[in-house]
């Protein structure tokens, strides 16, 4: 196995587990989809209802591109193009586990710091996926079809 599938298998395992440390925390603290909805409206957002329907499926499209990603499924590699938006606007690092042991070990970084860690960290698993779902294209032969894919 190559390093590139290692690394695109560590990163859908990064989703996976972001995903599932999500829905643990919100179970543990009883949280549920009529109390997120009211606590969009007391933020003040419109169509409280519809913001938490969108977080719901960005969450479900994180964990698909998470197990394709482990599957290396390279022609479902446009999820993370499409999911790049929503995890800057809704800020949902792929590097969580290196900013929670950060903030863990007292070591925080101003907000902004924070911010743009995680615009170029999203953007730069972007690229690598960009040439890691090309590389398989380059490696096949014409009319050969790849098990990988």
């Amino acid at each position: 196995m190559k390093i590139t599938d290692r690394i695109a298998i560590a990163l859908g395992a990064l989703d996976i587990g972001y995903v599932a440390w999500t829905i643990f925390g919100t179970v543990k603290i009883g949280a549920t989809a009529h109390s997120m909805s009211q606590n969009v409206a007391n933020v003040g957002l419109p169509f409280p209802d519809l913001v938490v329907a969108i977080v719901f499926l960005v969450y479900f499209l994180m964990a698909a591109c998470g197990l394709a990603l482990i599957l290396r499924r390279r022609r479902l590699a446009w999820l993370n193009y499409v999911l790049l938006p929503f995890r800057l606007g809704l800020v949902l690092p792929t590097l969580y586990p290196v900013i929670a042991l950060l903030t863990a070990v007292g070591m925080v970084l101003p907000p902004l710091a924070t911010y743009i860690v995680i615009v170029v960290t999203e953007i730069a698993r972007c690229v690598f996926i960009y040439f890691w779902q090309r590389e398989q294209s380059s490696r096949s032969a014409p009319g050969v079809a790849s098990a990988a894919v």
